[in-house]
C-alpha cells in the first residue's frame, strides 16, 4: 500500500475488505489505481447476524441464566416468522442476510439508495422513509457503507423512533452509530438490545464510550469469518 501511495506503477489492487470507504483506500483510488473489494465473507457475516438475532428473539441467554440458577420459569417467546426486520443496505452482505431472514418467514423491509425493489424484500424504501418503519421494526440491521449520508445515522432521533425492546445489529461500520446516543437509547429500552461488531475506534479502548453498555453484546470485529472464508478471499485475490 505504501509503495502505491509513493508512486508505483500499480494499476489494479485487490483487497479482502468488503468495504472500501477507509481513507487509505480513497488515497489509493485518488492515484488512479483500480481497486476491487471482496464479497467472500458475506455468508459468514449473514450467519453472524442471524445467529445473534435468533438467540435474542428466543431468548436463549435468559433461559441459560435461569438454568444456572436452577429456577424453573418460562420466558417470553416470539416466533421469528412474526417479527418485522428492517435491513439498511442491499449489497452482497445485505442480500445474504435477506436470504436467511426470509427463510424464517420474517417481514423484511430493505432500505437502499433507490426504491427499486430489492431481492426478497417485502418492501423497499429509501433512507427518507426509515423513520417511518423504525417504530414497527423488531430487528434493525445496519449493513450499509459509511459515507457523509450515513455517518452517525443511528443517533438520538433514530433510537427515539425505534420500537421498545427491539434489536439493533451493526455489522456495517462503527461510524454508522453514535455510540453515546446508543447508550442513552439502551437506557430507555429503545433498542432493548444491541449487537455490535464494529466501532468508531478499533481496537475498542475499555475506557472510552464504545465499551459495551448494559444491553449490548460487543464483539471485536469478528465478521471476517472462519478459516475457509479467508482461504476463499485469498484465492479470489490471486485469480
Amino acid at each position: 500500500m505504501g509503495r502505491i501511495l509513493k508512486g508505483s506503477k500499480t494499476q489494479w489492487m485487490q483487497t479482502f475488505n468488503a468495504g472500501i470507504d477507509a481513507p487509505i483506500f480513497k488515497s489509493v483510488m485518488a492515484k488512479g489505481v483500480r481497486l476491487s473489494k471482496s464479497n467472500a465473507q458475506a455468508v459468514a457475516i449473514a450467519e453472524y447476524v442471524l445467529s445473534h438475532a435468533l438467540a435474542l428473539i428466543a431468548p436463549i441467554a435468559a433461559q441459560r441464566d435461569l438454568q444456572a440458577k436452577k429456577e424453573w420459569k418460562s420466558t417470553p417467546y416470539r416466533e421469528v416468522s412474526q417479527t418485522r426486520w428492517t435491513l439498511v443496505g442491499a449489497g452482497a452482505i445485505g442480500t445474504e442476510i435477506a436470504r436467511r431472514a426470509k427463510a424464517f418467514g420474517v417481514h423484511l423491509t430493505v432500505v437502499r439508495h433507490s426504491d427499486k425493489p430489492a431481492e426478497m424484500a417485502d418492501a423497499t424504501i429509501t433512507m427518507a422513509g426509515l423513520p417511518q418503519v423504525l417504530p414497527e421494526s423488531d430487528v434493525v440491521v445496519l449493513a450499509c457503507a459509511l459515507n457523509d449520508d450515513t455517518r452517525d445515522m443511528a443517533n438520538d432521533a433514530f433510537f427515539a423512533a425505534m420500537k421498545p425492546g427491539s434489536i439493533l445489529i451493526n455489522i456495517g461500520r462503527g461510524g454508522l452509530v453514535d455510540e453515546e446516543a446508543l447508550k442513552r437509547g439502551l437506557d430507555a429500552g429503545k433498542p432493548g438490545y444491541a449487537v455490535l461488531d464494529v466501532f468508531q475506534v478499533e481496537p475498542c479502548p475499555p475506557t472510552t464510550g464504545c465499551g459495551a453498555p448494559q444491553g449490548a453484546d460487543q464483539r471485536p470485529h469478528l465478521q471476517l469469518g472462519p478459516g475457509h472464508r479467508r482461504a476463499a478471499i485469498s484465492c479470489s485475490s490471486t485469480t
